[in-house]
């Protein structure tokens, strides 16, 4: 996390790094996904199955 490439491209995006284990990380990647299916889908760019 403190690579300097890292902590550049964190600076690029405007973003800060945030330290999560696995558990912590799966919430956030689950809860990241179901809220950006909707959005995806609401916006009427999900393609259809």
């Amino acid at each position: 996390m403190e690579q300097p490439a890292y902590v550049d491209a964190l600076k690029r995006y405007d973003m800060v790094p945030i330290y999560m284990d696995s558990a912590q990380y799966r919430k956030f990647a689950e809860e990241t996904f179901v809220r950006e299916k909707a959005l995806i889908e609401k916006m009427g760019l999900a393609k259809a199955k």
